[in-house]
């Protein structure tokens, strides 16, 4: 039982306990029949004080119920920042394409990349280094800003290092709504991290790439194109 809960049932016993057994008995009796009106009254005022806390019990447990609404929308806007999520292996990354996706506007492009493993070639952070000099090459300026992880695996520090990039942004004059975090790239982990980090605030979008082209399996063919799909998580509708 919830503490709202047990206040509401200790105070609707002891308003029960004191009508049955502290005010009926009296009203037979002579003295309650001469201060009748103060005991009406005040019978009143802790029948009025029940339903007055019901309301408010019932306002805050509704407040609580939020339905969460999930909207996605293809090729949002070009943001001015962008917080990608670097992954290893000689392919064209999601990361690649996310920054292409947003390179009519972006001036701040954040790349999370993992470790350095063995039998990685090229790495995570090569690949984020190759991708800085190939937009570069495209369109100046574009600031890049490498934040290499620990471990990949780890969804705690992924989730504090994109909370923390925000507050980097805010010194560029870019808002939460300013940037927008694509989590299709890295590890499972560094998606749940970064999807975590984004949630905290309604102002801060999430995307994901969506390949044009799938194999019947469902995974993306080899050099199809690929456009972000915004996720845009919304609160505080009331469960009706």
């Amino acid at each position: 039982m919830s503490t709202i809960k047990r206040i509401q049932y200790f105070f609707g016993v002891t308003l029960l306990n004191f009508v049955l057994f502290g005010i009926v008995p009296n009203l037979i009796s002579d003295h309650f029949r001469q201060n009748l009106p103060i005991g009406v009254v005040f019978v009143a005022v802790m029948a009025v004080s029940y339903f007055i806390l019901r309301l408010v019990i019932n306002y805050f447990e509704n407040r609580s119920r939020v339905q969460l609404t999930l909207v996605q929308k293809e090729n949002p806007s070009p943001r001015r920042g962008l917080i990608v999520l670097m992954s290893p292996g000689p392919r064209t990354t999601a990361a690649e394409n996310a920054v292409k996706a947003h390179l009519s506007n972006l001036e701040h492009c954040w790349v999370i990349h993992g470790p350095d493993r063995p039998g990685q070639k090229p790495t995570s952070r090569e690949n984020a280094e190759v991708l800085a000099q190939k937009i570069k090459s495209i369109k100046n300026p574009v600031a890049f800003y490498f934040k290499g992880l620990a471990d990949e695996d780890n969804p705690q520090e992924i989730y504090y290092l994109v909370r923390s990039v925000y507050e980097e942004a805010k010194a560029f004059n870019l808002s939460e709504e300013d940037v927008i975090a694509d989590y299709t790239g890295g590890t499972k982990s560094m998606t749940a991290g970064m999807v975590l980090a984004c949630s905290v605030s309604e102002q801060r979008d999430a995307e994901y790439m969506k390949p044009v082209k799938t194999t019947p399996s469902g995974v993306a063919e080899p050099g199809t194109e690929a456009v972000p799909v915004l996720v845009d998580l919304k609160f505080g509708s009331q469960v009706q």
